[in-house]
């Protein structure tokens, strides 16, 4: 088993950090992204550059601020609700609007999205409704 400790100070040091605090193995971090778990290894050593798209691959599978990975600033662990939008934007293509709209709607207590879907409801039978003849 590799080692626990990580350099917080460089960036192939916290990308191990953020698997570690996740609980993923190496081997379930490649299946994720598509690497071999010795890549994952390599990145983590140092020895592998990161892709952008491997690295945002990773933080998003992990729920782990990109940011705090490349640069070490902010929260090391993203909360559900923005990790969730992230999701949304990169999986989806959603934009920012879209995402956020998308994840108030899901986090929203039962009470107000039936609220929303009755105020759907009443704009789309306004739509609908003939024109009045004059």
């Amino acid at each position: 088993m590799g080692s626990l400790a990580c350099d917080l100070d460089t960036m192939h040091g916290r990308l191990k950090a953020a698997r570690l605090a996740t609980g993923i193995t190496q081997e379930e971090t490649a299946d994720l992204v598509g690497l071999t778990k010795g890549g994952i290894s390599q990145m983590e050593q140092g020895k592998r550059p990161v892709s952008k798209r491997h690295l945002r691959m990773m933080a998003l599978m992990l729920g782990v601020n990109e940011q705090w990975i490349l640069q070490g600033e902010g929260e090391m662990l993203m909360d559900r609700k923005q990790n969730f939008q992230c999701q949304l934007q990169e999986i989806w293509g959603l934009s920012a609007d879209e995402a956020t709209l998308i994840a108030n709607f899901v986090t929203a207590p039962p009470d107000h999205r039936k609220a929303i879907f009755k105020a759907i409801d009443m704009i789309n039978n306004w739509r609908l409704a003939p024109s009045p003849s004059i």
